[in-house]
């Protein structure tokens, strides 16, 4: 997107949530009176003072450009979560650059939406999702969500609250092993199966579009199984984690 700007802006962190694990949630709220404009999907730089850098997707609705999100993932992210995590505490300033990407809705087209997250690849679906409830855009959307850690599935509330709230919205759990705190509906499936499953149960997959976030084993197979099946480039999405890696 061009047509809103690169930023820099100065924050602070306000909260380090631990939701397993693996994952945290961090907010960084920004000065007052400088929000950060930025499209749902897309991510930023991170510069936290005295303790390092991380690029990272925004996980909140650009309804909210004051307190922003980030999940980060020790098994996804690896050593820039790892280094990040220790030093960071309540009131440490952090610089904001970006946004960066075109991992971003089209709000003009009316095409079903499918979306597929593995592990923190639900932070720009989410964002995606929390835009298009907010925008109203009358889309069907399924989800579905792959977690390789019993305790990936860290914000299913939010998937139940949509399907409740959301007409045309639906979504599954996927896990790679069934093991105890994995939800009990998942579907157990290997990661490299996923896109296969979603050409599978797609009514027409090629009248779709497909927004996809994860590792690189995830993009090169959705992108293989997807335009294999026929579906144009220009409906196909990707998103590959950590962010900041070359698609």
């Amino acid at each position: 997107p061009l047509d809103i700007p690169e930023q820099k802006i100065r924050g602070r962190v306000h909260r380090l949530e631990q939701l397993s694990d693996d994952i945290h949630v961090l907010t960084v709220r920004t000065q007052r009176g400088r929000t950060l404009r930025f499209f749902a999907g897309q991510r930023t730089h991170l510069i936290v003072d005295g303790v390092g850098e991380l690029t990272a997707p925004l996980a909140n609705c650009p309804c909210d450009g004051f307190n922003l999100q980030f999940h980060l993932s020790r098994s996804m992210d690896g050593a820039s979560v790892e280094r990040l995590l220790p030093g960071l505490r309540k009131g440490l300033p952090v610089e904001i650059e970006g946004p960066y990407g075109d991992f971003t809705l089209d709000d003009r087209a009316t095409r079903p939406v499918v979306f597929i997250a593995e592990g923190t690849g639900f932070a720009p679906i989410g964002s995606l999702i929390e835009h298009a409830v907010n925008a109203e855009l009358e889309r069907p959307m399924r989800l579905y969500w792959f977690a390789a850690r019993p305790d990936g599935h860290y914000r299913l509330n939010y998937c139940r609250a949509w399907s409740d709230a959301v007409d045309g919205f639906d979504y599954r759990a996927l896990v790679s092993e069934t093991t105890d705190g994995a939800p009990a509906s998942a579907q157990v499936i290997s990661l490299a199966m996923l896109p296969e499953l979603v050409v599978d149960e797609a009514a027409e997959i090629t009248a779709c579009d497909l927004y996809v976030a994860g590792s690189r084993k995830l993009i090169d197979a959705a992108r293989s199984a997807f335009t294999g099946a026929g579906l144009a480039s220009e409906q196909l999405f990707l998103e590959v984690l950590p962010a900041g890696q070359p698609d």
